[in-house]
């Protein structure tokens, strides 16, 4: 029988898996492919992150999974009444939830500003192209790359931590 609970649980999983798989194959594919690519990378790089909104989706993603996971923590704990280290596998449900905080703070607050940053560089390199802009663009995306797999990890320990409550 259908129940409330199955489709907030199904959006949690559903947002859950968008967002690590996004952020692997970012991390994984299309942050070193760009690199790779240099400056024809911008063309590509811009349509996926103006044109296909890829930003919108990941957040999307990441709110969905961060509300429907309150829900499902707040029906867990008898509304947030007992602290999940008093049950199996309430370690690893909070290990999760913290991580998975954690990912989508490291996302919004680091890994976004610092994307925008980029983009700027990426602009001022096309309209008076410098070595020392061209440092700073080499420097910013070590920086995106190394965020990212950050992110990707935080994103697995969450994966993780959830699990283990099953």
């Amino acid at each position: 029988m259908f129940s409330i609970w199955m489709l907030i649980k199904a959006l949690h999983i559903l947002g859950g898996t968008f967002w690590l798989g996004g952020a692997a194959m970012i991390a994984a594919f299309l942050l070193p492919a760009a690199k790779k690519t240099g400056p024809s990378a911008g063309v590509f790089m811009g349509h996926l992150m103006r044109d296909l909104k890829l930003p919108l989706a990941m957040n999307l993603a990441s709110w969905t999974t961060l509300l429907m996971g309150t829900l499902l923590y707040w029906r867990i704990t008898g509304g947030f009444k007992q602290w999940s280290l008093h049950w199996p596998g309430g370690i690893g449900l909070l290990i999760g939830v913290i991580s998975g905080v954690i990912a989508f703070l490291w996302g919004t607050f680091i890994q976004a500003p610092n994307a925008q940053k980029l983009g700027a560089l990426l602009v001022q390199m096309q309209q008076s192209p410098s070595p020392e802009l061209g440092a700073k663009v080499q420097a910013m995306q070590k920086k995106i790359y190394l965020g990212a797999w950050v992110g990707v990890l935080f994103l697995v320990l969450s994966l993780i931590g959830m699990t283990l409550l099953h």
